[in-house]
């Protein structure tokens, strides 16, 4: 009989012992959870403070329009006039491609 009590103890400290151990790693994996959440609260609140302050503190007045400017005409803006059009398209297509190469579901598995 007092055998019989040992392995009873025994298997409730088991028991015990599992149970706790399973809580230990439940709380663990909530503190990563929220260990990432606040990681990524952080790093968006400092890029958008860091791109709205940024941007209007240092922006500076345009510079005179030159001497002869709308005498004959207006005189075309300063500041180059280069085209963007074959470049900004490259870039959306780089972009999309991107975008699409991280999406899990559009990749074929090697295994079927």
């Amino acid at each position: 009989m007092k055998r019989m009590g040992q392995l009873i103890g025994n298997f409730q400290r088991m028991i015990t012992i599992l149970l706790i151990t399973r809580a230990k790693y439940k709380n663990i994996n909530d503190h990563k959870k929220m260990k990432k959440k606040r990681e990524f609260l952080v790093l968006s609140l400092s890029l958008f403070l860091l791109i709205g302050i940024s941007s209007g503190a240092y922006s500076q007045n345009p510079p005179p329009p030159p001497g002869q400017h709308n005498l004959t005409g207006d005189q075309p803006p300063q500041g180059g006039n280069a085209p963007i059009g074959a470049g900004a398209a490259l870039l959306v297509v780089m972009g999309v491609v991107y975008g699409l190469s991280r999406i899990p579901g559009l990749r074929k598995d090697s295994t079927e």
